[in-house]
Parts: C-alpha cells; structure tokens; sequence
C-alpha cells in the first residue's frame, strides 16, 4: 500500500519546512541500521540525479525521508522513503 496523495503533500510541506538535516543533525547517535538505510538511500537518490536528501521526521525506531530530482523531461519529483514505502511523485501532483 502507497502512501495518500495527502500525507505525500503533508510530507512535502515538512520537507520544505526543515531544510536539509542529516541522521547527524536528528540523533546524537544512531544504528549501524539507520546509517545502512541513509546511505542506501542518499545512493539511489545520486543514481538518480537527487539533490537535497533530509530527514523529514523521525523517532527512536526508524525515520523518514525525502529528497528531490529533476526527470529527462524536466519534470520535479519528490521521493519519500519510510520504514514501510518509497513513494516517488511528480510536485506538481502533490502541489
């Protein structure tokens, strides 16, 4: 199951509301597993030409995360990842 076209829009405006903050700017310390997951993801989102990959929110089991990238047409999009989903969504079905 995805996640709502609300909460993707809930998560962009937290996204745009804190700025970049790394797992070191969220915690004092971490797991070997979050920092396993944040590198994952900060992979993926290179792979794809992201920018901007910030903890959106999180808490002592897992966090929340978002970044941005631009397609071959020129089109935004903005990735979420949780525990439980990856959602990737053009902003301007979000917006």
């Amino acid at each position: 199951m995805g996640i709502s076209k609300s909460r993707m829009k809930a998560y962009y405006n937290e996204y745009k509301n804190v700025g970049v903050r790394t797992l070191d700017d969220v915690y004092g310390r971490y797991s070997s597993a979050k920092k396993h997951a944040w590198e994952y993801i900060r992979e993926r989102m290179h792979e794809q030409g992201g920018t901007g990959l910030s903890v959106i929110n999180g808490n002592t089991f897992n966090f929340t995360t978002g970044y941005t990238y631009v397609d071959e047409h020129g089109r935004e999009h903005f990735v979420v990842d949780t525990r439980d989903n990856v959602q990737d969504v053009l902003v301007s079905d979000v917006y």
